[in-house]
Parts: structure tokens; sequence; C-alpha cells
């Protein structure tokens, strides 16, 4: 069964698309009856929207698993416990005695030769807020992965890595990526600002792109305009915040020390004109040594 562009081609729910890339909410679809017909929207929606929703679904573990053979073998996760019943059923579930970690960067199993269609969650219970997906990967990507005190590892996706003082940014490894960071060196108290690329790397192993014990105040891909700094109150400090321009500087390795920005201490720091800066307190624009 083919299907247009024109969302009103679905007969057995209105998808209601929530963002301009990704995702549609599947209002009217009833999931305790899985016909053909629903089951074939559902595939044409997914392949469409690559993820949706299904909102105030009553249903049982048994019902689940029957929605969910409707678009092939089930897999049975490896970190699914070996005594649970209905194995095909990853359940994850937390409190107080049992913190969750599935906030910490992962992979999933997209890591595999073959990776499963998808998952389908049932949430019984959820959070506020958390569990975004960073981006996409296959096996034969390699990653890159920047912990909040300057390392990083280039590796294949893991199932699971533990990032030691927590992860500042993951993406695709690429050579020629470039990247600007602001760190404060934990020796000297300054702070200093780079553009750099990762070059040559040897795959697992741990690299530096700040000095040891520094602390990560900003870190992205490519090289944004402005960087908008606020400082910490200080006796007899005339200057409060500052632009900078890190055009100013050339890319250099990741091993490089890179420009001193400030001694300041830093409060606040933003690469788009942040609700914090004061409009009636003069722009001055830092110089980068």
């Amino acid at each position: 069964m083919a299907y247009s562009d024109n969302e009103t081609a679905f007969t057995q729910f209105e998808a209601r698309q929530m963002s301009p890339a990704i995702g549609a909410e599947l209002i009217g679809a009833d999931l305790t009856k899985p016909t053909d017909t629903l089951v074939s929207e559902v595939r044409a929606a997914l392949l469409r929207y690559k993820v949706v929703f299904f909102r105030d679904q009553d249903i049982t573990r048994a019902q689940h698993l029957a929605f969910a053979r409707k678009f092939g073998e089930l897999e049975i996760h490896p970190a699914t416990p070996k005594e649970q019943p209905d194995r095909e059923v990853l359940r994850i579930a937390h409190g107080p005695n049992s913190r969750g970690v599935e906030n910490s960067w992962h992979s999933d199993v997209t890591w595999r030769e073959e990776p499963s269609l998808g998952s389908i969650l049932r949430a019984i219970e959820l959070p506020p807020v958390g569990g975004d997906t960073l981006f996409e990967c296959s096996s034969y990507d390699k990653l890159v992965i920047f912990s909040k005190d300057g390392r990083y590892w280039v590796m294949p996706p893991p199932e699971r890595f533990f990032v030691d003082g927590g992860m500042m940014l993951a993406g695709k490894a690429d050579r020629d990526q470039e990247y600007t960071m602001v760190y404060t060196d934990s020796s000297s108290g300054f702070t200093y600002m780079k553009r750099f690329t990762l070059g040559g790397f040897i795959l697992e192993k741990e690299y530096r792109a700040a000095t040891e014990g520094a602390t990560v105040l900003l870190l992205q891909t490519g090289v944004p305009e402005t960087i908008y700094v606020k400082y910490k109150p200080a006796k007899a400090q005339r200057i409060h915040q500052q632009m900078f321009q890190p055009t100013d500087i050339m890319v250099k390795s990741a091993k490089a020390r890179g420009n001193q920005m400030t001694a300041k201490r830093i409060a606040r720091i933003d690469t788009t004109k942040p609700r914090w800066w004061n409009d009636e307190d003069e722009a001055h624009k830092g110089h980068l040594l």
C-alpha cells in the first residue's frame, strides 16, 4: 500500500507531525486491535516520520508483544535478565534504590552488523525530561567522545561507555571536523579559547584537548560568530561582560593550548545573545592573546 505526502491518506489514524525533520503522533490508532491495515499504515508512517507516538494506549504486556510481532521476529536484548518471563520485553524500572543510567550516553544496539528495525517502548511512568537521541550511527562509523575535563576518545560505537566526570560532546569522528572550545586551566586559573581539528587518531586511545585538570566551559562543532561571556563579581572589577570573535584565531591541532581569553572568573558563557546579557552595560570586545 502506497501513501503520498498528503497526511489524509491514512485511514486508521490522524498523523500529526511534531517537527519539520522527525516525529509524528498517530492520533486515533488502537493498538489493542492491530489489524493488517493498521500495521501497514503504521509501518508507512514510521518510514516517513522515523519515529511515531501513540498516546493513551491502555495495553497489556501480551498486547504489546502481539503488536510488536506484526513487524517481524522479536529480538531478545542482551541486557534482559535470563530469568525474566517474556524476555522479548526489556523492562526498565528505577526508584530510590535503583538509579537510572539511561540519561548517560549510550548507543542501544545500533552498533550491530544487523541492527533491529526499531524498538516499541511502552511507557508506564515517565520523567518530565530526558532521554533525547543525540545522533544516529552504524557499526561502520567511528565516534568521538569528549569529557568535561577536555579528554577525548575515538572508537567504534560501544554498547555502553562510561565517561568519568561527565560527557561534554559526542558525535561521528571526522579528522577534518572543526571544533571550538573554551576551557579554564586548573593551575593558572586562566581561560583559553581554541579552534582545532582532530587530525589523525588511534582508536580507543585517550587524548587531551585541554590541559590536565581543566574545566571545559564550552565545546561545539564549527565556529560560532560570537561568544558572550559574563564574569563573576569581583572587587574593583570594571568589566562585567565581554564578546569574543572565535574567527580572530587560527585553527590548530587538538593538543594546542589555544589563546588566552581572560584571567577573570567566568560565570556564564553562550554562543547566542542570552537573556542575561545586559544591553545597558558597555559591550567590551575581548582580545585573544
